[in-house]
């Protein structure tokens, strides 16, 4: 799948600030870093229709996968959703869980990625 999204950026010519998926039923987010770009790869299939699926064994993140792509944390014990934040400066995706209590909801997972150099910040 890789390679189809590497096709389908070279030819358009621009390369996403996050990708986004859903099918897995529980939560990952991974890092590809691609030339001087760092783009989320964010599964966010823990919404609550279906039976969380577990990971096949448990890792200590990060996990580097190979030189381009790394785990950078997961969840396979929660249901939960995504909160995303948008300026013209950066792009924050937040996973929350389902059981988060309070009412400031603090995020169990966090990314900033800066719009204009394509790279993860803080």
């Amino acid at each position: 799948m890789l390679t189809d999204i590497d096709i389908a950026c070279k030819a358009a010519g621009v390369w996403p600030h996050a990708i986004f998926s859903g099918h897995a039923h529980n939560y990952q987010r991974f890092t590809r870093t691609l030339d001087n770009l760092q783009i989320p790869f964010l599964v966010a299939g823990c919404g609550g229709h279906s039976p969380l699926s577990s990971m096949r064994s448990i890792l200590r993140t990060p996990y580097k996968i190979d030189n381009t792509l790394t785990l950078e944390n997961y969840n396979t014990t929660d249901y939960g959703y995504l909160r995303i934040v948008v300026n013209a400066q950066t792009m924050r995706i937040e996973f929350h869980t389902a059981t988060s209590t309070g009412t400031s909801k603090t995020p169990n997972d966090s990314v900033v990625i800066n719009l204009s150099t394509h790279t993860i910040t803080g």
